[in-house]
């Protein structure tokens, strides 16, 4: 191969290299910005359905929430909160989905 031939293998390489990568960090980057978006209204909503008596609950809930559907990076939590609030959520999970469960069908009441 010749020297012009290999210069024109490695700018094409390069190239290329040069697009994905670009497209992987626009992806991301839109990513981020969907979720600055979302995440005051999301905190909003949240804040509306606290009760004194179950903040510590409904803040892990939330966060749970926050971390299940990629609005903030689960590394995130983990490293502001510890590893400690995978443990919680695991024990608090069960009641979570229960509380979820019983105002699901009240709000489908009312609806209706």
């Amino acid at each position: 191969m010749s020297l012009s031939a290999a210069s024109t293998v490695l700018a094409l390489a390069i190239s290329v290299i040069s697009l994905a990568t670009s497209a992987v960090v626009s992806a991301r980057q839109l990513r981020l910005a969907n979720n600055s978006n979302v995440l005051p209204v999301v905190v909003e909503l949240f804040r509306e359905t606290r009760q004194p008596d179950r903040l510590v609950s409904l803040f892990y809930d939330d966060v749970g929430k926050l971390v299940a559907h990629g609005v903030v990076d689960e590394r995130l939590i983990i490293g502001s909160y510890g590893p400690n609030i995978v443990n919680m959520w695991e024990v608090l999970a069960p009641y979570f989905y229960r509380e979820r469960e019983l105002t699901t069908k009240r709000m489908s009441f009312q609806l209706a």
